[in-house]
């Protein structure tokens, strides 16, 4: 039986210029969240929650990455390449950091929401 991958990133790439990513990224494709509505009697249906796209990735520094001008993006478009063939396309992002950055590895959490989410 072949193997087929499931899982792994290939590239990220923020307005053309690709990030040095870490590991693997969370994302969401914006699909609204349903949360039940429940009464004493039974569940009476459904609530839609709304969630945006997002992505959620490290990155690493590097003398070449001006930091301060990623953290502070907006309306960026950014471009998810998975080792599964698929991909996703951010459009009108906004970037903030999703944490403290390190020293130890020059680690960049990275939050990434977008207006919409497109997979190709």
């Amino acid at each position: 039986m072949a193997s087929q991958i499931v899982g792994g990133v290939i590239a990220i790439y923020v307005d053309g210029v690709k990030l040095r990513c870490k590991s693997g990224a969370e994302y969401s494709l914006g699909v609204p969240e349903l949360t039940p509505v429940v009464g004493v009697d039974e569940k009476h249906g459904d609530k839609e929650v709304p969630q945006p796209p997002m992505l959620k990735v490290t990155t690493t520094d590097a003398a070449d990455v001006d930091i301060k001008a990623l953290l502070t993006k907006r309306n960026a478009t950014v471009l998810m390449e998975l080792a599964n063939g698929k991909g996703v396309v951010f459009s009108s992002c906004s970037i903030s950091p999703a944490g403290p950055l390190t020293t130890d590895e020059g680690e960049v959490p990275l939050n990434i929401y977008a207006a919409l989410a497109e997979p190709f």
